[in-house]
């Protein structure tokens, strides 16, 4: 069982000796005992999708998994039962529950991958209501493959950086879940699940007034979220010696990001990952940790530290946007989001 952001540690590497892969949706099905089932039924299969909030002006990059497109497209093409001779309409199917996942800082749609599929067998296999999953993780502002285009004419005095405000990112996340609110549920309150600062952003989402957010968050799940706002709990002095430090690690994460040579660039966003899990004691465990991988070829294994497939995650995506997240680092810093 993976944790947050690390479905990729068990993606290809959870192999029967024999060569034949076991798939998270899978093992769920045989824990359950229903091991025939699990054996026939097939991976879901995440689609790629792009989700515009032209309020906002960003673009955001999505991967979707969703129970309800089979029935949904039953109901369209059969819409009249017989019975008793007599026509009857068939009543549409309820509208699917929307649950949005939003990561955290340098984290991208994927990290979400394995829970995603969790909850899509889970509502699957509980709910007796026919109404449809869809489960929906994106990409937020200045990560990834999501893209900001500004929506200010050139001479116009906007400033230029405002994607990686704060507030920008609190209404672009609103109005994805006003989209898809509009999209996939007919309109009514999605559930929004988040991590890290994809939690706090969920958060302050949520909690804007409803003239703002349009009622399309119903409900969260928060992990590793903190305080939405530092300033509620905190002095100001301590809101502002947040930010500073926050401004420092965007700056060293910049340096990061600007080697010139690929080598250099590389080994400077490996580090910079590195020293960001060694800050805190949460992530020890990752650095103890170790996953085995058995080669499909052959009955030999090898182990390697999660940490460092957790680094080489993040070193990547520092190489990918490293401009993009230092802004977003500094300008989403919990010191300067009241």
């Amino acid at each position: 069982v993976h944790g947050l952001g690390t479905a990729s540690w068990f993606s290809g590497a959870a192999v029967e000796r024999g060569g034949s892969s076991i798939s998270a949706e899978r093992a769920g099905k045989v824990a359950r005992g229903g091991a025939a089932a699990a054996v026939a039924a097939p991976r879901p299969r995440w689609e790629e999708g792009r989700v515009a909030a032209p309020e906002c002006g960003v673009v955001f990059r999505t991967r979707t998994l969703s129970s309800s497109s089979s029935s949904a497209a039953a109901a369209a093409t059969e819409p009249v039962s017989r019975r008793g001779g007599e026509e009857q309409r068939r009543q549409p199917p309820p509208p699917p529950t929307v649950v949005l996942l939003l990561h955290g800082f340098m984290g991208t749609a994927e990290d979400w991958e394995g829970i995603g599929e969790g909850l899509l067998f889970s509502a699957a296999a509980e709910s007796g209501s026919g109404r449809g999953v869809v489960v929906v993780a994106a990409d937020l502002p200045l990560h990834g493959q999501t893209t900001t285009v500004s929506s200010s004419p050139p001479d116009s005095d906007s400033d230029p950086d405002d994607s990686a405000s704060w507030p920008a990112a609190v209404a672009a996340v609103r109005e994805l879940c006003s989209v898809l609110s509009e999209k996939h549920a007919g309109g009514r309150p999605i559930a929004v699940a988040g991590y890290s600062l994809g939690a706090r952003l969920a958060a302050a989402a949520a909690a804007a007034p409803k003239e703002q957010r349009g009622g399309a968050v119903g409900r969260l799940a928060l992990v590793a979220g903190g305080a939405p706002q530092l300033s509620l709990a905190a002095s100001h002095s301590l809101s502002a010696a947040r930010a500073a430090r926050d401004d420092e690690l965007a700056r060293a994460l910049l340096r990061s990001a600007g080697e010139a040579s690929e080598g250099a660039a590389a080994a400077r966003a490996s580090a910079f990952a590195r020293s960001w899990y060694a800050s805190s004691p949460l992530w020890a465990p990752l650095a103890a940790s170790r996953r085995r991988v058995f080669s499909s070829s052959s009955s030999s294994s090898s182990s390697s530290s999660l940490l460092d497939a957790v680094v080489a995650s993040r070193a990547a995506a520092i190489e990918g946007r490293g401009s993009d997240l230092a802004a977003a680092l500094s300008g989403f810093s919990p010191g300067r989001t009241a």
